[in-house]
């Protein structure tokens, strides 16, 4: 089974896109995932809103501190970090053999610009962490062939 863990700066926008993308299109039986930030915080309010679009709601989720994840000793196969390098640096290196992604994706929290051109950049954010996580899903043969994510267009 992959134990997958998501990690950006706040675990406010990119890494609960993520952990809920992966939720959702992946295949329970083979996967587990979580989520976590370096300086956790609450959700942020743009993505939520381009989530609930879809019908997703990562609201109600409390945020991780990956450092605490790491205190405790939970494993993970896969460390992937959603956020640029030099953040990414910053991950703890978990014990075991995990293999570490670095996706270098765009802070919904920088998003600058009029309330409709941050939502225009902030979809544009989801879509490219929706096709991430499929990529990643289908590398490892861990998609899902549900109803619910044909409803969603997945």
């Amino acid at each position: 089974m992959l134990k997958v863990l998501f990690v950006c700066e706040k675990n406010s926008a990119r890494s609960r896109i993520a952990e809920a993308f992966c939720t959702l299109l992946g295949d329970e039986t083979k996967i587990q995932v979580q989520s976590a930030g370096l300086n956790p915080g609450g959700v942020n309010p743009l993505a939520a809103a381009v989530m609930k679009e879809l019908g997703i709601d990562i609201s109600q989720k409390h945020s991780q501190d990956v450092f605490e994840l790491y205190r405790q000793g939970v494993l993970f196969t896969h460390v992937i970090t959603v956020c640029d390098e030099k953040t990414s640096a910053q991950c703890p290196i978990f014990p075991g053999a995990v293999q570490r992604e670095q996706w270098n994706i765009a802070d919904i929290a920088a998003l600058q610009g009029t309330e409709a051109r941050q939502l225009e950049d902030a979809r544009r954010i989801r879509e490219e962490l929706r096709a991430r996580v499929d990529v990643f899903l289908s590398r490892h043969q861990c998609k899902a062939q549900t109803r619910e994510s044909a409803q969603h267009g997945m």
